[in-house]
């Protein structure tokens, strides 16, 4: 009360001395507002960066993911974190997208995961199929760096011109390089698998529509003529 009297007092002696109070009240409502406007994005980012310092969802030396960002986290202050990509480059976020978006802390998870989907010949008989998965489920369950739980390993879809399986499971690393040499470990055993079953990958297939005399439309549905085999390890 006592501030309003005083403000309300000193504008009746402004006036009286031919001061313009109301353009000043409003020069400064105007100048208040801009330097709001200018200072919401900072105090944005500070309680951005807050919020990862408090809740530590990750630390500097981690490697996270945040949208189509992915890298190791090199630098974390009060207005932005870095994170320095697999290609070396710096990218600078700042904290306040951080603190509001989806991150993937990829150095938190225990294990990593191997994914295949195979698309076989549609000539592939049933049981060339039924025994080709049951040589990989035996293979993944003696392996001692394989998660004996969550391994999918299925003849998961049928289509015209393939049958296709699906092989998923987890290993024992969360090492980069380790998971890039157990991809290429395990897609050389179901290469192995495949040929001594005498399985061929899908051939690309075009379907080719032709029209007779008649105005009539006919679909010839044919394999490329570069058909997919594959690879020796002779």
């Amino acid at each position: 009360m006592k501030f309003i009297i005083a403000v309300f007092t000193l504008s009746i002696i402004l006036e009286q001395w031919n001061f313009h109070v109301t353009g000043l009240i409003t020069g400064l409502g105007i100048g208040g507002l801009a330097v709001a406007m200018a200072a919401k994005d900072t105090l944005s980012n500070l309680f951005g960066g807050l919020v990862i310092i408090t809740d530590a969802p990750f630390t500097i030396g981690d490697i996270i993911q945040m949208g189509s960002i992915q890298g190791v986290v090199e630098d974390i202050n009060f207005r932005s974190t870095r994170i320095r990509t697999a290609d070396l480059a710096l990218v600078t976020v700042p904290n306040s997208t951080l603190a509001n978006s989806p991150i993937t802390n990829i150095s938190r998870m225990d294990r990593r995961r191997i994914y295949f989907n195979l698309s076989l010949d549609i000539e592939t008989t049933n049981e060339q199929i039924k025994r080709s998965l049951g040589r990989i489920r035996q293979t993944l369950a003696t392996d001692s760096e394989v998660y004996p739980d969550k391994k999918y390993v299925y003849l998961d879809k049928i289509t015209s011109s393939s049958k296709n399986l699906m092989i998923d499971f987890f290993i024992k690393t969360m090492d980069f390089e380790e998971w890039l040499k157990a991809k290429e470990h395990y897609n050389y055993i179901v290469l192995d698998i495949l040929q001594k079953e005498q399985v061929k990958l899908a051939a690309p297939r075009s379907v080719i529509i032709t029209t007779n005399d008649d105005g009539k439309k006919f679909e010839d549905d044919q394999a490329a003529a570069t058909e997919e085999r594959l690879p020796s390890r002779d």
